[in-house]
């Protein structure tokens, strides 16, 4: 057993989430291992997102930040973060309710550990088919934010979000394997990843430039290192 034991903040970034944002906070306060700290950050949405986060009361830390963008509101969890170990879900995707123990076990085997993943299970939202989509029949390793747990440290180490569009979760793995820090693929499924037409990646299928745009920066900084 760990002599401290941690503090987990779970993070919901939202932005016109309201359609599937009640079953994200519900699978968090699920966790059969609660989380000592839930903040949702309203990244300036239009719709009922912030008066569905306040309906809970107490159980979840409503923080606005009006400044569009994913990065910007994982920025704004961190600043308003207690925990010693940070995780963070997309408002239309749900937990497993063992995923923080599973997780929180590993590191407690391993105190070296700095990262710790899961499998993620894809589910199909009503209306799929008519967007041309097809979804894994099983679980697939979750090399995803939502499919993790991190230590407070490790996220810093990284630094700040970017101001990118899609590829926040591809920009945080790059940096995690420059600094070399320890990572663990749990084999059990942590996740449910909501597969639908308005994921962020789906209706942003033209902006995959990106990606190559941020790998192309990793190499060159891999290059740099001496």
């Amino acid at each position: 057993m760990t002599l401290t034991e941690p503090v987990v903040t779970a993070a919901i970034p939202v932005r016109d989430g309201e359609a599937y944002l009640a079953e994200a906070i519900e699978s968090v306060l699920a966790q059969s291992r609660p989380c000592e700290q839930l903040i949702v950050v309203d990244n300036g949405s239009t719709d009922r997102s912030a008066e569905i986060a306040r309906g809970y009361g107490a159980a979840a830390e409503v923080v606005f930040e009006p400044r569009a963008g994913v990065g910007s509101a994982r920025n704004a969890a961190m600043r308003a973060a207690r925990g010693t170990h940070i995780a963070f879900l997309d408002a239309d995707d749900l937990w497993d309710p063992a995923k923080i123990a599973l997780q929180l076990a590993a590191f407690d085997a391993d105190p070296a550990l700095q990262l710790a993943f899961g499998h993620v299970r894809q589910i199909a939202s009503p209306g799929l088919a008519a967007e041309g989509l097809r979804i894994p029949a099983g679980p697939q390793p979750g090399l995803h934010l939502g499919a993790m747990l991190a230590t407070r440290s490790a996220i810093e180490a990284i630094g700040p979000w970017p101001d990118v569009q899609i590829s926040d979760g591809l920009n945080f793995m790059l940096r995690a394997r420059e600094l070399g820090l320890k990572q663990t693929m749990l084999p059990q499924t942590v996740m449910l990843r909501r597969v639908h037409g308005e994921n962020h990646s789906i209706r942003n299928r033209g902006e995959r430039a990106e990606f190559a745009r941020l790998l192309k920066q990793s190499l060159d900084r891999r290059r740099a290192t001496p």
